[in-house]
């Protein structure tokens, strides 16, 4: 190898060194802001579920999708376990896609199931509007 070979693969190597060297904070993007938040509501809607809280239900669901699941509330336990697939941001809404598996204890019975659902907010103040799919916060009915 000649000498100006080796300073230019020197100088090209300390260009990519320097390049790579600095510690600026990465800013997060408005989509993935979006995305974080929606994945916190859900959680939040789920602990509330859990713990019958009508009030963070209240405050987190639209009216007509809180009375419906309050309702709902007439199990003695209840485990739900959430695996989000996918997020979709658009003009006023975002949809989280959830894989979801729940078991319920009512009256001393066990009862379980699991589905597919899309969890629709409004994107602004991230309140749940809509529940496409199969409904997470439904309890399942007693199969004799």
């Amino acid at each position: 190898m000649t000498v100006k070979k080796i300073y230019a693969l020197l100088i090209v190597f300390l260009l990519i060194a320097a390049g790579c060297a600095g510690k600026d904070k990465v800013k997060q993007s408005a989509d993935s802001v979006t995305a974080q938040n929606a994945l916190s509501a859900v959680d939040l809607i789920k602990d509330a579920y859990l713990k019958k809280d009508e009030g963070v239900l209240r405050e987190k669901l639209e009216p007509a999708l809180s009375a419906a699941v309050t309702n709902e509330l007439s199990f003695d336990k209840a485990d739900l376990k959430f695996t989000p697939r996918m997020i979709k941001i658009k003009d006023s809404s975002v949809l989280v896609h959830v894989n979801w598996q729940g078991e319920w204890t009512v009256n001393g019975r066990t009862l379980k199931d699991r589905g597919v659902s899309a969890l629709v907010f409004n994107k602004d103040s991230m309140k749940l509007i809509q529940i496409d799919g199969d409904n997470i916060f439904h309890v399942p009915s007693v199969r004799e």
